[in-house]
């Protein structure tokens, strides 16, 4: 499948994208980001999550951080992302899979159901557009 505009931009972001979370205000960002994935966490069973574009795994980290979680899936369309994050939760077991996918395009890559799903920072307003 050949690659939008947007999807490569994301895709030469890669290992930088992890940069832009450290400044003050998008920690802050971040923080209010995770407390509303969090409160609506608490209400599930929580077992099985999929973050849809983990980009630098921020929500992934977070996941991990909840121990009554067992399996962590990931999405996402950049696969320099989806490599960084293999990369840096490798040696996690209960990161299960994290694979590239462009989910408004092709076929959703799990056969499975989910606890819980994430997708912060997702919508591409250049493909919906594209649809209207």
């Amino acid at each position: 499948m050949q690659k939008g505009h947007d999807q490569k931009h994301w895709d030469q972001i890669g290992n930088s994208y992890n940069a832009f979370w450290k400044s003050k205000a998008k920690q802050e960002l971040s923080k209010k980001e995770l407390g509303f994935i969090n409160r609506y966490l608490k209400q599930t069973k929580n077992q099985c999550v999929l973050d849809i574009g983990v980009g630098s795994g921020r929500i992934i980290e977070n996941y991990l951080a909840d121990h009554k979680i067992e399996g962590i899936w990931g999405i996402d369309w950049a696969s320099s992302m989806v490599n960084f994050c293999r990369n840096k939760f490798r040696n996690n077991k209960r990161v299960q899979k994290i694979v590239v996918c462009n989910i408004s395009k092709e076929q959703f890559p799990f056969k499975r159901k989910f606890d819980f799903i994430s997708a912060i920072r997702v919508l591409n307003i250049t493909e919906i557009g594209k649809r209207l």
